[in-house]
Parts: structure tokens; C-alpha cells; sequence
């Protein structure tokens, strides 16, 4: 729950668990945040954010006095990002058999991957994998360990994430159609 106060939307309640057993109470939205904003507006509004150190959506809603009808705060709810489900289903996704995919962040940090070695690494650690985080979708090549990948990178604006499905030079070469590659990844 968010209270206004002092030209500040306030988490003056919540059920989040900080490590020590605390609660995150007086973390806020300033008022010149576009989330401060749409709940004075009267608008509700889904961020992304943390919550207990995992990535998720809120979603927030104002709450008005019942009997004044004044926005005094907002209520808020959060649902993790990369649920078991999720991680499970990029790591089945492949092209035609071949290959992998895997999901990154903004900064290039690989978050899913088949491979847990990967889970330390960032795209921009491949040879030319920094044209990989442009913030639009697309094909891209990259190099790891030597090996050619031909790629197919979705960036999914809501969660400012990277899916991608990638496939080596050789298993392209042994009958991975290209355009199978980018009909796997748009899937």
C-alpha cells in the first residue's frame, strides 16, 4: 500500500520480506516519476520493478477516500517476471531441434539459459553481441568459443527483455533453414 506524502507516493505497507526480515516500508515515487503522476491523475499504472530481488511487474491502482473521493494513495500488486515456467519453456525452444535460446536484460546480463555457465556471462562478452542489445527485434551473428551462431533476437518492451533463439554456422549447414530460425523465435 502507497500513501502521498510530501510530494511522494510512500510504501507505507507490504508483505515483502527484505533478507533480514524486515519490510521495505518508505521506499517511494517521487513526484516528478511518471508513476507519482498517473496515480495522482486518477490512472493506474504497471512498472517493472524488484520485489524480494526478482524481477516483476506491478501493478498499481489508486485509492481514493470514500467519502471525499481524494486519490490517497494506491494499492499495489507484483508478479515475478521469470517464473519455473517460464525458465522451463526457453529452454525447450529450439529451431527445428537445433540450437538454443535464451533470455537477456537490458544491460546484456544473460538470465536464462540451458547452460548455467552462461548465467555469468553477458551478450556483449560474444564477439560482436553488443549489436545485440538494440531494443528492437531482428537477426544478428555473433561469435562464442569460435563458433558462429546465427541468431534471432525479439526485444519485449513491457519487460525490457531480449529472447533469443540462436543456432551455430554448423548446424545451419547441416539443413537449419533460416527462415525456420526466425519462425522459431518470433513463435
Amino acid at each position: 500500500v502507497y500513501q502521498f506524502f510530501e510530494n511522494k507516493l510512500v510504501k507505507v505497507s507490504t508483505n515483502q520480506m527484505n533478507e533480514d526480515e524486515s519490510r521495505p516500508i518508505g521506499e517511494y515515487f517521487h513526484d516528478k516519476t511518471d508513476v507519482y503522476k498517473a496515480i495522482y491523475e486518477d490512472k493506474p499504472v504497471t512498472v517493472l520493478s524488484k520485489i524480494n530481488g526478482e524481477l516483476s511487474m506491478q501493478f498499481l491502482r489508486p485509492m481514493k477516500d470514500s467519502q471525499e473521493g481524494t486519490i490517497l494513495g494506491a494499492y499495489s500488486v507484483g508478479s515475478r517476471i521469470l517464473t519455473k515456467d517460464l525458465v522451463d519453456l526457453i529452454g525447450k525452444v529450439t529451431v527445428g531441434g537445433h540450437g538454443y535460446s535464451f533470455v537477456n536484460a537490458l544491460d546484456g546480463r544473460i538470465l536464462i539459459h540451458k547452460d548455467p555457465a552462461y548465467l555469468s556471462m553477458k551478450v556483449s562478452d560474444f564477439e560482436n553481441g553488443g549489436k545485440m542489445l538494440t531494443q528492437s527485434s531482428g537477426s544478428a551473428v555473433y561469435v562464442n568459443k569460435g563458433k558462429t551462431y546465427y541468431a534471432y533476437v525479439n526485444y519485449f518492451k513491457p519487460w525490457e527483455l531480449y529472447f533469443t533463439v540462436a543456432v551455430s554456422r554448423d548446424e545451419l549447414m547441416a539443413g537449419v533453414d533460416t527462415q525456420i530460425l526466425s519462425s522459431s523465435a518470433i513463435s
